[in-house]
């Protein structure tokens, strides 16, 4: 008897939380339009000929409070401009689609611009704006996508991720315009000119997840707060370690002892959009080369022979003409890299001005005893 009793508490606890859950979608829709000021209103008897006005009166209430929180809010009207929805979930995805589809149009343009410019500097700083608008496609997506799955009753749990991503966005563009000092020229103008509205409309995204994640945190729906970046360890990691202990797939060595004597190399046989840990064992050296590890080489394990015995070293900086974006002596790109055991270094020193060390574009890197010296 006691079981059932206690199963019709649980399942009663259980009935009362979705209730409670529903009526709180119901309360952050209805506080999103709010924000405008809107309501509805008019007469019965004219209700027939007031729908279709009500309607488009209620989207754009909804699309004002959507982009009340926005500093470019005429730029956030405008880009929802042919919505038919007041649902705030769709409002983001469309917002977020146009601004993918700008970023897109970016990437294009900044090839056609660098095969048409005339000197080095300029086509060095396009082709940082095509890698950064080729990062910024893929974040946006993930953005995108993340949106599309998750409810509105669990924003404040997933938004951190998402605003990791779109934070990282609107960077990647200004790393862009940064490109162009020291170029001649009308070029870095006219990127900037494209980029504006673009910039405008990632951004607004930003500040749209954000008013929308504080929002659900007010509620508190179903007792979800969100997860801040730095509460714990990125996912997995414990498990990373010991993968990274088993027999490597791949082993580098100056000595010509092993298959491989460079990283690059041994980055380049790792299989492209890897589910399972790619362990990569680099024996002790000082390796002179610039590390590259592409965006689709996801799943990379470098492990060294310790920092004080493996070290990786590079000089490439800004006064010696190359773009800071590409100074890095380890660059990451993909998703899941870990790194143990090894060194990193960029000796130009301060006459070099702008130099990087490790850079890292990808999501969910990990470092353990890795020293990094720049």
């Amino acid at each position: 008897m006691g079981g059932v009793v206690g199963s019709k508490k649980i399942l009663a606890g259980g009935i009362t939380a979705v209730v409670l859950i529903a009526i709180a979608v119901a309360v952050f829709v209805f506080a999103f339009t709010k924000h405008s000021g809107g309501g509805g209103g008019g007469d019965a008897g004219n209700a027939n000929n007031n729908n279709n006005s009500n309607s488009n009166a209620a989207i754009k209430n909804a699309v004002r409070a959507v982009c009340s929180s926005t500093s470019y809010r005429e730029t956030c009207e405008t880009s929802l401009s042919q919505v038919n929805t007041t649902d705030p979930k769709e409002l983001l995805k469309y917002a977020m689609e146009v601004a993918l589809r700008g970023v897109g149009d970016l990437l294009a343009n900044s090839t056609l611009l660098r095969r048409a410019a005339e000197d080095a500097a300029t086509r060095d700083a396009l082709y940082v704006c095509e890698d950064v608008f080729d990062l910024a496609v893929d974040e946006m997506r993930r953005s995108l996508e993340k949106v599309g799955e998750l409810e509105l009753s669990k924003m404040s749990e997933y938004a951190g991720d998402v605003r990791t991503w779109l934070s990282a966005v609107v960077t990647n563009q200004e790393t862009c315009i940064d490109a162009f000092q020291n170029t001649t020229g009308d070029v870095g103008k006219k990127m900037e000119n494209l980029m504006k509205t673009v910039r405008e409309m990632s951004s607004n995204c930003l500040a749209i997840v954000t008013q929308m994640s504080d929002l659900a945190s007010q509620l508190e729906i179903g007792g979800v707060r969100r997860k801040m970046m730095s509460d714990e360890p990125p996912r997995g990691w414990r498990r990373r370690l010991l993968e990274a202990d088993r027999t490597p797939d791949a082993v580098v060595a100056l000595d010509g002892s092993a298959r491989f004597s460079s990283i690059n190399d041994a980055i380049s046989a790792a299989p492209e959009m890897n589910a399972r840990p790619f362990v990569i064992h680099v024996k002790e050296g000082l390796y002179a080369e610039t590390v590259v590890v592409p965006k689709k080489k996801d799943n990379i394990v470098l492990i060294g022979d310790g920092p004080e015995k493996t070290r990786i070293t590079g000089n490439l900086n800004f006064a010696a003409g190359v773009k800071t974006f590409v100074t890095a002596t380890v660059a990451v790109n993909a998703r899941d890299f870990f790194a143990r055991d090894i060194a990193v270094e960029n000796t130009a020193g301060p006459e070099g001005h702008q130099a990087v060390a490790l850079r890292v574009s990808g999501d969910r890197a990990v470092f353990y005893n890795v020293h990094i010296d720049g």
